[in-house]
């Protein structure tokens, strides 16, 4: 996750599954995968003030995307969210909102993650309810946003986007950033995107974003420095199970969210893993085994491979008993 310079550090790391966001996911990739070819969904950037530099933050944004390995034609980045951990069981379980409670949205009304965990952790929280959420965020016809959109000398409720959906046929907004580090305003640096610190991904649909890991937080000495950080797995609520799980419920137990720890250590290279015992290169292409027995493997596997999660369609003339 990178060098951390804020004043967190962590607490303990959990690893998320929920199979029906999962599966959702997969299902948005197809959906991209088809998008992508259409006209419809083709950027338009010379329409556009100062396309070179345009260009210049897609490619940036082009280089994140490459680091996820995987097996589909589609781009997918890893991005972070901070947000407070009471929130988890809606996030995890019900998949994100826009809710504009902090603004309306600087760059786009929408939902906002940084490629930077360090940037990400401004956002959470000054105590011991921090959290960051590592998502994968599938990326289709991104605008690039530049310093013309929200200048320095320009208030951000008079930036281009603020408070607005997606900009056209883009399906979402990335900006790199800068700022002073002892403030909140950061923006597109006027030098351009070589001299951007972090940047800023506004997702305007959340089946395009899947939670995979959860880093919890603490604040130097709010913990004895005998803990130490421990990966478990969170068995994340589907949307049947999460209509009554609102922290303000009187059934309402966050542990019920948390597994036991796993027995495994995990090297946690966020890199290269995501969710159980997957290859060095292979973020997206195998099902979590665990210690589930066969018939179980068979039915959630059906007629796939082990290394082939997203080649393949569902088939319409699996058996009777498959489930």
């Amino acid at each position: 996750m990178g060098p951390r310079k804020g004043g967190f550090e962590i607490k303990m790391i959990e690893i998320v599954e929920n199979r029906d966001k999962f599966n959702l996911f997969c299902q948005q990739i197809e959906i991209v995968e088809s998008r992508q070819a259409q006209s419809a969904f083709q950027p338009q950037i010379d329409r556009e003030t100062n396309p070179e530099e345009r260009q210049k933050v897609l490619k940036r944004l082009d280089g994140l995307c490459q680091q996820v390995m995987h097996n589909r034609k589609v781009n997918i980045v890893r991005v972070w969210h901070g947000c407070n951990k009471q929130l988890l069981p809606q996030l995890l379980g019900e998949g994100f909102a826009s809710l504009g409670q902090v603004d309306d949205g600087w760059f786009g009304k929408g939902m906002y993650f940084s490629s930077s965990a360090e940037y990400a952790s401004r956002y959470c929280p000054q105590n011991e309810d921090a959290c960051l959420l590592m998502c994968y965020v599938l990326v289709l016809n991104p605008f690039p946003v530049i310093y013309d959109d929200a200048p320095e000398d320009v208030k951000p409720h008079k930036f281009r986007f603020y408070g607005r959906g997606n900009h056209r046929a883009y399906q979402c907004h990335y900006i790199p950033v800068s700022g002073e580090k002892s403030t909140m305003d950061f923006r597109p640096p006027l030098e351009g995107v070589d001299h951007a610190d972090y940047d800023e991904l506004v997702v305007f649909e959340s089946a395009n974003i899947l939670p995979q890991i959860v880093v919890h937080l603490k604040t130097p000495g709010l913990l004895s420095q005998e803990i130490q950080p421990v990966p478990l797995f969170i068995d994340a609520p589907t949307l049947n199970e999460s209509k009554h799980c609102s922290q303000n419920h009187r059934s309402f137990d966050q542990d019920r969210f948390i597994a036991s720890p796993a027995e495994d250590q995990f090297e946690m290279n966020i890199i290269n893993v995501s969710v159980g015992s997957r290859g060095d290169n292979d973020d997206f292409n195998q099902w979590r085994h665990d210690d589930r027995d066969d018939n179980f493997h068979r039915r959630r596997h059906d007629d796939r491979d082990d290394d082939d999660d997203f080649d393949h369609r569902r088939q319409d003339d699996r058996k009777d008993n498959s489930y």
